[in-house]
């Protein structure tokens, strides 16, 4: 026991802390899985069983898609309480793969698996409305702060081992099989959940934390300019996944031409991004952005895009796209994993700080979920036109994305200044302690009765007796002492 205490003082784990966090980090483990092997998997297949043209197009019914599921969730929020719809919604994510997988087997069909890549996103909606509803619901600021990244090692810890793990599980396991594992890990986060919500949601904890009327009233707090500028910087991130996403998924088509061997590649791939990404974040983020400030958190994924890009076009206009052109756009595609999870998405956080703290997390909510979607979207439009219509090639879409991503490095930095303007501007109100006048009477007035009688009551089952005891020791010279 005593062992047990001396690691949980170590990781910060305070009294009756200590069965919540370890079973949201089980939770956390076993999602974290399930997204890494479902992912691998699907997009694999997904790239083998069609033409690099319907990335493109996926991506455009992703973003609709997940913009309409957003907005159904939203309201649902509002009618359901957050721990019936938790579990009603990883329900739907199981249920539905269930499904797809049977059709699949029954069919053979490969459209099974364009539904599939789209169900990418879904797992980041799920995990959201799992997840981390219950870490914002249960704990309050101070325990969010001191627990989040301890719970989400877990999810560190089992992407690495899944991902790495795909090479060899590919030469064991048919890869289209490798999903029933997902699925498994996702019934014991449903089994998790629920002990979870019977455990430690009370009624209190379920009740809705805003409107629109609060959403509204939070927006008027903060010049409008400066939602315009988080806004954009939640869009683009998420426009350069996808864009980045496309041209390595296609370059890694061309040279790993089956399912079994492109697997292993994005599981190795992704598994080291995992291992650096989780360097990064614990031994390397609080130093950088302590030295640097909110600056450098901002600047650094775009920064660094532009560098990668610029030698991969560079190279590729003076050689050929192969070898080095390749690396580069690998590195770019690291870039957004290991850099955009470990320091740039940490620091776009802090962006919403000027935010008055009542209406933050029904802005964030709000600009976020929209945001993300609509940069998919954008992506997906834009690749279409370029790639369907224009017929340009990996040389030439990498030009444009670096015009792309000089554009965003100057929109990170105008959005960093206009965070320090609109923390410099915020009007900081304390509230002023009452006065007491020489008028105050307490509504209970002293009563005479006996000292010993009056620290009786300080143990009454009634009320109005503890407080006649309370106001009685006001008046007393008496000092008490109780055990």
């Amino acid at each position: 026991m005593k062992r047990l205490a001396d690691i949980s003082l170590m990781l910060n784990v305070r009294k009756g802390e200590g069965n919540l966090v370890t079973l949201l980090m089980a939770y956390s483990f076993f999602m974290g899985g399930a997204t890494a092997l479902f992912y691998t998997v699907v997009a694999s297949s997904f790239l083998i069983s069609f033409d690099r043209l319907m990335l493109p197009q996926v991506y455009i019914v992703g973003g609709v898609f997940t913009y309409l599921l957003g907005l159904g969730v939203t309201r649902l929020q509002k009618l359901m309480a957050f721990d019936k719809l938790a579990e009603r919604m990883l329900f739907f994510l199981i249920s539905s793969i269930v499904v797809f997988l049977v059709t699949y087997h029954l069919t053979g069909s490969r459209w099974v698996f364009f539904v599939l890549f789209i169900w990418n996103r879904v797992f980041v909606l799920v995990n959201g409305v799992t997840f981390w509803a219950v870490v914002v619901k249960l704990f309050n600021l101070q325990q969010s702060k001191r627990l989040s990244s301890l719970i989400n090692t877990g999810d560190v810890f089992s992407s690495v081992i899944m991902y790495l793990a795909v090479p060899g599980l590919v030469k064991i396991i048919p890869v289209d099989y490798l999903l029933v594992v997902a699925v498994a890990f996702l019934i014991v986060c449903s089994f998790l959940l629920r002990k979870i919500h019977q455990k430690y949601v009370t009624t209190a904890s379920t009740k809705s934390a805003g409107t629109s009327t609060v959403e509204k009233a939070g927006e008027a707090a903060v010049d409008p300019s400066y939602y315009r500028n988080i806004f954009l910087l939640a869009l683009l991130p998420v426009f350069a996944l996808f864009y980045v996403e496309y041209i390595f998924f296609t370059e890694s088509r061309a040279i790993f031409t089956d399912k079994g061997s492109l697997a292993g590649f994005l599981g190795i791939f992704f598994g080291i991004s995992s291992i650096l990404e989780f360097f990064i974040k614990t031994f390397l983020y609080n130093r950088l952005i302590s030295k640097f400030g909110l600056k450098l958190g901002i600047l650094i994924l775009p920064a660094s895009l532009v560098f990668s890009f610029a030698v991969s076009v560079i190279y590729g206009l003076g050689y050929d796209t192969a070898g080095i052109f390749f690396a580069c756009v690998a590195l770019s595609r690291f870039f957004m994993s290991a850099i955009r999870k470990a320091i740039s998405e940490p620091a776009y956080q802090s962006l919403y700080q000027p935010i008055p703290a009542r209406f933050r997390l029904n802005i964030q909510g709000r600009i976020e979920g929209r945001a993300k979607a609509i940069g998919g979207l954008a992506a997906g439009i834009l690749l279409l036109i370029l790639v369907n219509f224009a017929d340009l090639s990996a040389l030439q879409l990498s030009i444009v994305f670096l015009i792309v991503a000089i554009g965003w490095a100057v929109a990170s930095f105008t959005g960093q200044n206009a965070y320090k303007k609109a923390v410099r501007d915020k009007a900081f109100i304390f509230p002023t302690r009452s006065k007491r006048t020489a008028e105050y009477k307490p509504e209970m007035q002293e009563v005479e009765k006996p000292f010993d009688l009056l620290v009786k009551q300080v143990f009454s089952k009634d009320e109005k007796e503890r407080i006649e005891a309370a106001v009685g020791f006001g008046g007393s010279s008496r000092v008490v002492y109780l055990k």
